[in-house]
């Protein structure tokens, strides 16, 4: 499914496998986000970049690491994200978001995927 056509909570679910790559507790835990190893993160109802701008740039780091950058526009009421790694761009959403948080967990998503 595309991103921009996510919930809200299927966008955040998908960012945190996806990108992240936490994946759900077990049993007693399913309501908690975990590591490559197990490791507890947060509980799931903590974890909500598209509100969240440091969740949102926690993704940003995770796509970019030291090498890249962002080009974020603001463009009749709504922002735009860009995410570039050695002068490509790796995700350019076409749809502008009312939070930057928004267009950034959006445009992380998509580079992850390989969608621009």
């Amino acid at each position: 499914m595309n991103p921009s056509e996510m919930t809200d909570e299927q966008l955040n679910e998908a960012c945190a496998i996806e990108v992240m790559e936490w994946h759900e507790g077990i049993g007693a835990l399913k309501d908690e986000w975990h590591g490559k190893q197990g490791v507890y993160i947060m509980p799931k109802a903590s974890w909500n970049p598209i509100h969240d701008l440091n969740q949102a740039w926690m993704l940003t780091e995770k796509i970019l690491g030291d090498s890249g950058e962002v080009a974020v526009s603001f463009q009749r009421g709504k922002y735009w994200a860009k995410l570039i790694r050695h002068y490509k761009i790796l995700a350019c959403p076409y749809i502008g978001k009312e939070s930057l948080a928004h267009a950034l967990s959006e445009a992380c998503l998509m580079a992850k995927r390989g969608k621009s």
